[in-house]
């Protein structure tokens, strides 16, 4: 996306809490916790009500009713894909965007769909098979900014940003009512995620609409 200059002197809501100290031994926190932190700095950019519900009590899905029972058929993984996976569940573990199921935990799950690998642009991405759950989901209609628009308002002497969020979806954590909607094996094993998850209908409508305020800000 590309931008005119930001002002000078405002705190970035998104990361405005501090990262680890000098030498590596604080770890940077989580996304969503960095995000609920900001809070302040949301408000300060005007955020609404409903973009502040979604960043403390989690992503608010607009359910048309939810899920019914369903298990998905396992299907495996790639062994050109399964490195990737193996490095991708610790990372998530250890980070908490997943957790891991066993026993009567999984039985307590309404929907357990399969995880999957895609390549786009050279880069590796987990993404839920969240068909079962979209169909259930009030589809978001809202339009992208295009390049064409955006050329149309620069002027000379503006100066010009590409602008990205590292991890995204991970700002936004999932209700702890919707997550039995969104278990998913992969490997063998059997995880819930918990947060906004690659796969999800309205993932990028949710995003850009929290976004928003940064964005009319910068």
């Amino acid at each position: 996306m590309i931008f005119p200059p930001a002002g000078r002197g405002q705190a970035d809501p998104v990361s405005a809490t501090p990262g680890p100290r000098e030498g590596g031994s604080t770890p940077p926190p989580p996304p969503y916790v960095t995000a609920k932190r900001a809070l302040k700095h949301w408000r300060s950019l005007g955020a609404t009500r409903w973009v502040l519900k979604n960043l403390t009590a989690g992503a608010q899905i607009p359910w048309r009713r939810r899920p019914r029972y369903h298990r998905a058929r396992p299907f495996p993984v790639a062994d050109a894909d399964k490195a990737f996976v193996e490095a991708e569940i610790s990372r998530c573990l250890a980070k908490g965007y997943w957790r891991e199921l066993f026993g009567n935990d999984i039985d307590g799950q309404v929907v357990i769909v399969n995880g999957f690998v895609v390549t786009a642009a050279n880069k590796k991405r987990f993404v839920l098979d969240c068909r079962v759950p979209n169909d259930y989901i009030d589809p978001r209609r809202f339009k992208y900014e295009s390049l064409p628009e955006l050329a149309a308002q620069l002027r000379p002497g503006d100066e010009l940003i590409k602008w990205d969020v590292r991890n995204a979806y991970h700002h936004l954590l999932l209700r702890a009512e919707d997550r039995k909607f969104f278990a998913f094996q992969v490997l063998g094993r059997t995880f819930q995620s918990l947060k906004m998850p690659f796969g999800l209908r309205v993932a990028p409508f949710l995003w850009t609409k929290v976004c928003r305020p940064v964005v009319q800000r910068l």
